[in-house]
């Protein structure tokens, strides 16, 4: 190949990466000068069932995005997000929604309109509750908690019937409520590092259990020998020494001995009336 064509090629390829090096300072000069809520709302607007809005340094989610009616995944994580919009709920076809990693501290009551959602990621917040309106994903089938503050559940959360798989690591419960037991559906629950000194009877009812972690907490029942052999062990366990869900009802129970005993109290009463009326007339005739 003569010289003077390689050199020719050289001369060509030098000049194609000093355009390419142009446009793009030219591009990132154009977005230097455009504001962070710029690009946010710019993003927003371009936004068809996918939005990406992870890492972007926000303090706060425009109320717009509630716009996006055919939103299906909308990931905000690795932000510093305090609260979500009460505009979330307008997201009627979200599917994915991803905020982990934020400060978030509670959650809007329009959470539960979102009729749609199937993978709910919220690690790594603050949040020290849930609202009722958790109870109304009712097809949520995989729910993130983990690396908050939570103190207690709400017992709607038994209503999750789709729920797949619950993260609850590495917060602060000191007790599930017992409406836990009704996640039919669940495979997978993780509750390490909590406050948890006992599980409630109602854990018995899920049979699709296939992992349940209960490492790092206070667990005195069941024992730490059944705790360590896993899901079956632990629902054997509770089976044995809870009373039978399917016995007679301990508050009928109750109820029918206060009757009884009223109720022989009562013809005692008369039994005794009867008799001192009967011993009256025979000391009369006499």
């Amino acid at each position: 190949m003569p010289r003077w064509n390689v050199t020719r090629r050289f001369m060509l390829v030098i000049a194609l990466i000093a355009v390419f090096s142009s446009l793009s300072a030219q591009i990132f000069a154009q977005d230097s000068n455009r504001s962070p809520d710029d690009i946010v709302l710019e993003a927003i607007a371009n936004a068809g069932t996918f939005l990406d809005l992870s890492n972007r340094g926000l303090s706060d989610l425009p109320p717009q995005v509630g716009g996006l009616d055919r939103l299906e995944a909308l990931h905000l994580q690795q932000n510093d997000l305090t609260r979500l919009p009460s505009e979330i709920g307008q997201l009627q076809a979200l599917v994915t929604l991803w905020a982990y990693d934020n400060a978030i501290t509670a959650l809007p009551d329009e959470i539960g309109q979102l009729q749609y959602l199937r993978n709910l990621n919220l690690s790594e917040n603050n949040l020290t509750s849930l609202p009722d309106a958790m109870g109304e994903l009712f097809n949520l089938t995989n729910l993130q908690l983990e690396g908050n503050q939570l103190q207690t559940l709400p017992t709607s959360m038994g209503e999750l019937r789709n729920l797949d798989t619950l993260n609850l690591a590495r917060n602060d419960l000191t007790s599930l409520p017992d409406e836990i037991g009704n996640l039919l559906n669940l495979r997978v629950l993780d509750l390490r590092d909590n406050n948890l000194e006992r599980l409630p009877c109602s854990v018995m009812n899920l049979h699709r259990l296939d992992l349940i972690d209960l490492r790092g907490n206070p667990i005195t029942f069941p024992p730490a020998d059944v705790i360590s052999s896993g899901a079956t062990d632990i629902r054997d366990y509770l089976m044995q020494h809870c009373d039978d869900p399917t016995g007679p009802n301990l508050t009928i129970i109750l109820v029918a001995m206060v009757f009884a005993l009223v109720g022989g109290l009562m013809l005692f009463g008369v039994y005794r009336q009867q008799t001192t009326e009967k011993a009256k007339r025979k000391v009369k005739s006499e």
